[in-house]
């Protein structure tokens, strides 16, 4: 069983930037869920260890990668299809997300994940808008 002291010192290098791939690689499959959910987190998390943290056993884990800003869009296409409306709702918020899985997502049985995705919409025209004028 690992000791606090050890927890402790897994999670900094989780939360550090200077943290290599490689590491985090090695802190991805930690039994602590808030290690997992800071890799989740970090800007050098390789793309194929985002992948295994979106079928995380813990929803929040994958909550985290499917907020990510660099969660690439072949991640978030397993996000966009988690059975937890509130990990797909995420994936649809995701500017990452293709829109092939966002036409999808417009289909979901969850209100919030249609309504996201029509804020989503409205948002982008009026930008556009704004930038013709």
């Amino acid at each position: 069983m690992e000791n606090m002291e050890d927890i402790e010192k897994a999670l900094n290098q989780a939360m550090d930037p200077a943290t290599s791939a490689v590491r985090l690689a090695e802190l991805a499959y930690h039994k602590e869920r808030d290690v997992r959910l800071e890799v989740a987190k970090h800007k050098d998390t390789p793309s194929g260890v985002r992948l295994m943290l979106a079928e995380d056993p813990d929803w929040r884990v994958r909550r985290a990668v499917a907020e990510s800003l660099f969660s690439p869009a072949r991640v978030l296409s397993k996000s966009a299809r988690d059975e937890d409306p509130d990990i797909r709702l995420a994936a649809a918020e995701n500017p990452n997300t293709a829109e092939e899985d966002m036409i999808n997502l417009m289909q979901d049985e969850y209100i919030m994940v249609r309504r996201a995705l029509a804020e989503k919409r409205i948002m982008k025209k009026l930008i556009a808008a704004e930038g013709s004028e």
